[in-house]
């Protein structure tokens, strides 16, 4: 049986340890710590597109007329509901393009 401690077998272990492999290891913690930045990003913003999504659909015509048949015939909009809906809209549209731009691209400065 060896008789070195694990203190000794680790500072052993360790003095043979190079530079580049505490490199090596350097670089891909960090470059996994951006990884996971980065992912989580991306899950915020699918979430917070997901919520603008359920919102719109609760934006409702102030007045809606209906043909004999149940279809609708018309939608009249006061303007704080159209202006509301296209706030919605503009805010989809803005979050859809930067989550493009971070999964075709790479550029995920419009998320941050």
């Amino acid at each position: 049986m060896n008789s070195k401690t694990l203190r000794e077998a680790v500072a052993e272990q360790l003095a043979n340890v190079g530079s580049e492999r505490v490199r090596t290891t350097l670089v891909t913690v960090l470059v996994d710590k951006e990884l996971d930045r980065r992912v989580k990003l991306v899950l915020e913003a699918l979430d917070k597109r997901d919520a603008l999504v359920a919102e719109g659909r609760k934006i409702k015509a102030d007045v809606v007329s209906y043909n004999a048949d149940g279809s609708v015939a018309q939608e009249a909009w006061t303007k704080a509901k159209l202006e509301e809906r296209n706030k919605n809209q503009q805010q989809l549209e803005k979050l859809e393009a930067a989550i493009e731009a971070a999964l075709e691209r790479a550029d995920f400065s419009k998320l941050s």
